[in-house]
């Protein structure tokens, strides 16, 4: 999971993901939307592919070609938000309660940040 925070951490791969979850779209389309250049978009594309947030068409798994289709991977997000939704349900728990956040030191660290010492 961690590696998937990484990959989403960049503005692009976030830009393509909100492409992709309305419906598939093509390179070209990508290029067209987001400004990237093609080999670029590929680039996050493959990235994005790596994680398990995209599939590419056709059943394709290499790397991405001009005009290939590509889609998000429901499963992927779906274990993404499930995990947003257990660290939100910790984060908003007594103190005592949010140990849960522990091995995330960045989710306490903006938690404390928000809500300072509750």
């Amino acid at each position: 999971m961690d590696n998937v925070f990484e990959v989403i951490a960049d503005p692009s791969r976030r830009g393509i993901l909100d492409l992709l979850v309305d419906r598939p779209h093509d390179v070209g389309e990508i290029v067209a939307r987001t400004g990237l250049s093609q080999p670029n978009a590929s680039r996050h594309l493959r990235i994005l592919r790596e994680v398990g947030l995209v599939l590419l068409g056709g059943g394709h798994r290499s790397g991405m070609r001009e005009g290939e289709v590509t889609d998000c991977e429901p499963p992927c997000l779906d274990a993404l938000s499930d995990w947003l939704d257990g660290a939100r349900e910790a984060a908003e728990r007594p103190t005592a309660d949010r140990h849960r956040l522990a091995p995330y030191p960045e989710l306490e660290a903006r938690y404390q940040r928000l809500h300072g010492n509750c």
